[in-house]
């Protein structure tokens, strides 16, 4: 077990380190990601926020590794072929999966103005801070 902690040979020490928090990613995908967002009721919107913005880390910790593989492949069929770049690759991967989101929401220095009704007549007139318009 101890030899499967050390960086392979062949394998340079970035790239070793990029695969091993694109298995950690994978967990956490396969495993706790959409459990920590869960259903909207009974978490706050700060809680949701920090599962999101902890999703959208392991989604781009698990592109890079599996760039990273892709380019091996790539690379092993056809060696005279142009080396990929990671920045398209990561820039289409998280438009692809947060793309709908905003993108303030996935800032962890943003957040919400949320100042919850109090009263009845608060509640008639109330409209939720994701449903204003942006500014």
């Amino acid at each position: 077990m101890k030899g499967l902690a050390e960086v392979p040979p062949g394998v340079r020490e970035h790239e070793f380190l990029a695969l091993e928090k694109a298995r950690v990613a994978r967990n956490y995908i396969a495993h706790e990601g959409a459990g920590a967002i869960g259903g909207l009721e009974g978490k706050s919107v700060q809680h949701m926020l920090n599962a999101l913005r902890k999703l959208h880390a392991n989604v781009i910790d698990l592109a890079n590794g599996d760039h990273l593989v892709s380019t091996w492949v790539h690379q092993i069929e056809d060696p005279s072929a142009p080396f990929w770049t990671s920045t398209d690759n990561l820039e289409w991967v998280e438009s692809w999966v947060f793309g709908n989101i905003p993108q303030e929401w996935l800032d962890g220095d943003w957040g919400p103005d949320h100042q919850p009704p109090r009263t009845i007549r608060e509640a008639v007139f109330y409209k939720p801070w994701y449903s204003r318009p942006r500014q």
